[in-house]
């Protein structure tokens, strides 16, 4: 089967029906740990990420903004966070819509998200982040009705969108070294 919308539909449906045979193999657990940096570098915070099948790893850095503290060297984490949900909520509408028969010609996604650093900065007690919208641009020959299926798809089953509009149970844990 080829690749519709730079998606492996195969892969897909291989997945989709492991999970039929066995729902429990649809549950992972996924661990990012990293190390912040107490030297004087050009980065706050690194991490190395483990993905793939044959279990490759990319090293992510990132940086505060001068404002909070650091370089700016880099992209800070609230930079990355929204560079997730972008990049999710774009791969979830070229799935659906490839699951769909939807040829797309273009395909983009913006994050706009309003900030108030009062509470941060411990000014005033008041939501840190007020609003968050995606945008999608995009091309193709389906129908605007057909386009709209594919993006209320993407806000009930995207996984990025889904931790925005529904809370999960965090806690912490603190480790003492000695």
């Amino acid at each position: 089967m080829p690749r519709v919308n730079n998606v492996d539909l195969e892969q897909i449906g291989k997945f989709a029906e492991k999970i039929k045979q066995n729902p429990k193999s649809a549950e992972q657990k996924m661990v990012i740990e990293g190390e912040w940096s107490l030297k004087d570098e050009s980065y706050s915070y690194s991490s190395n990420i483990t993905y793939g099948p044959d279990n490759r790893t990319t090293n992510f850095k990132m940086d505060h903004a001068v404002f909070a503290g650091g370089g700016g060297n880099l992209p800070a984490p609230l930079q990355f966070g929204y560079f997730w949900i972008a990049s999710c909520a774009a791969g979830t509408f070229a799935i659906v819509s490839s699951f769909m028969g939807i040829k797309l010609e273009k395909l983009k996604s913006r994050i706009e998200a309003d900030i108030d650093w009062t509470q941060v900065f411990g000014v005033a007690p008041k939501p840190i982040i007020t609003g968050m919208k995606i945008i999608f641009e995009v091309k193709s020959n389906a129908s605007q009705e057909k386009l709209k299926e594919v993006q209320d798809a993407v806000m009930a089953n995207c996984p990025a969108v889904y931790t925005i509009k529904n809370p999960i149970p965090l806690t912490s844990e603190l480790v003492i070294i000695k």
